[in-house]
Order: C-alpha cells, then structure tokens, then sequence
C-alpha cells in the first residue's frame, strides 16, 4: 500500500454483500501502522478525508470485482454446505484432513467454523487429484466448485466430504493415529480429568466435563474408523478403572519390596496390610 494509490475500502469488511467505495491513499498514520487517511473519490462525501483503519482497505481498486466474485461464489458454496456444519461426518472430516496433511505439505482445510462452514479449501487441486485418485474435471466441474484468483480451490459439502472418506480408504493408518491419539487422550481425562499447570496459572476441567465430551467425541471415532475399514471400539470406564488399580497395586508391590530390601520391614508389613484390605473389597468385572 502506498500514498496515492486507488483502493477499495469497505466500512463493515467482513459482512458478506458490504458495498465498496474508491478512496485515495492520502497518508499513513506515522505510529499507528495500521491506520491511514483516504479520501473518498465519489458519494455525497467525496474529497472528504479522514482516518481509517487499514482492514476495511481490502484491496486495490482494480482488484475489487475479482475479490468481489469470489466471495459470492463462496457464499453460494457456503450456504449450500450449512447443513453439515458440526455434524458427526463434519467433524470425522477434519481428522480426515488432518492425517492427509501429515502426507502431503499442501493445504487441505475443512475451514474455520465462523466463517467457512462444512466447504472445502484445496491449496493444489490437481496435487489432491493425483494423491487420491480423483478425475481433477470431476472436482472442478462440480456445483458451486470454483477456482479462486489466487489458484486455491473450494468446493462444497458434497466434494468434502467424498474427499475425507477417500482419504480414510487409500491412507487409513495414518488417519487413525491421529485419531486413537485424541481418543487415548480423551479416554485418560475421563478417569483423570484435566489439569494443566501453567507459570502463573492453573487450568482444571472437572471428571464429568471431561467424561461427556468423551462421549460426544466417541461417535466421531467410531465413524472414522469405519470410513477406514475398521470396527468401533467402546470404552468401558469401569474397566479403566479396574486397569489402573492393577497397575497402582502392582507399584505398592514393588515399593513393599523395596523397603524389605532396604530392612523397613515394619513400615513394608503396614503398607502390605493395608494394601491387603483394599484388594479384598475389589469386586470382579466380567468383561463381555
């Protein structure tokens, strides 16, 4: 951006269907970088100046009808796509997205919720189309598809969706780390719950926070494990349970018999004793 330069400015930049005014360049603000004075180059206030914040300068002039089109485009795809926004497949997609990308260096983006919905963003359509098998006409001759002026690709609920679960289908190992990761980490919170010490606070969530959201993200799980050709799984947290009190006990063994070894054999027969009687009110689980 510089002094003399046409641009388009937009009042409200991020309000789909704002309308945009030519303004001139006139200075910017020596302190504040993001602020500069335009003066306006038509409407009932033109040749009036005044100091604006940069993000509402959304492009040069000549560039508007460009940006413009693409951000109808983008709307049309979006609109088209709301009704998978947080579904159980919308949200299997992004861990999809996410092991493809531990493949490949190009951008594939299932999008910011806010603003992109249930679309797709591919940086390198025809890199996509080769990975995963795809005829690239296909994809770009798509309903509400679209090329954009910087060459990124976008399409609608319908291709994302056929993208995530081939994605599952030709790199199902990959996927699913990703996602037994979350799972596993999910799973521990919801015996342990969540504790997160940072230097000058503390971040806690409590046991049934965090045991519903393992419920809510277990479906999810499920679902991309069958998109890559595996069973469900069910986590039973009673037998979580079971397995850590095994694995605690067989640590107070072992702490036992370090203090024999070490001739604290009182303090080794108390501990033993009162592991004792824990372990005798320990009730059976039939795993099914």
């Amino acid at each position: 951006m510089n002094i003399g330069e046409i641009w388009a400015y937009r009042e409200k930049p991020r309000t789909p269907g704002a309308p945009a005014r030519r303004v001139e360049i006139v200075k910017i603000h020596p302190s504040k970088k993001k602020i500069a004075q335009v003066r306006y180059l038509d409407g009932e206030d033109e040749d009036f100046a005044e100091w604006v914040p940069m993000v509402r300068l959304v492009a040069p002039w000549p560039e508007i009808e460009l940006i413009l089109d693409d951000k109808r485009r983008f709307q049309a795809a979006r609109a088209a796509s709301e009704h998978a926004f947080e579904t159980l497949e919308h949200r299997a997609a992004h861990y999809a997205a996410r092991g493809y990308l531990q493949l490949r260096s190009h951008r594939l983006s299932y999008g910011c919720p806010a603003r992109d919905g249930a679309t797709v963003e591919v940086e390198d359509v025809q890199g996509l189309a080769r990975d995963l098998g795809f005829d690239q006409h296909e994809l770009l001759s798509a309903s509400l598809a679209f090329i954009d002026r910087n060459g990124t690709y976008f399409g609608p609920w319908e291709i994302a969706l056929r993208i995530a679960r081939r994605i599952c289908e030709l790199m199902p190992d990959v996927v699913l780390a990703g996602g037994v990761a979350r799972e596993d980490q999910l799973r521990h919170q919801a015996v342990y719950g969540y504790r997160h010490d940072h230097k000058t606070y503390t971040v806690e969530a409590p046991l049934e926070y965090c045991k519903e959201r393992l419920l809510k993200e277990q479906p999810t799980f499920n679902l991309v494990r069958a998109w890559c050709g595996f069973p469900a799984e069910r986590f039973d947290e009673l037998l979580a349970l079971r397995e850590e009190f095994d694995r605690m006990t067989r640590l107070v063994e072992k702490a036992i018999e370090k203090l024999n070894s070490y001739g604290h054999s009182v303090a080794a027969r108390n501990l033993q004793a009162e592991l004792g009687a824990i372990v005798r009110t320990r009730v059976p689980v039939k795993v099914p």
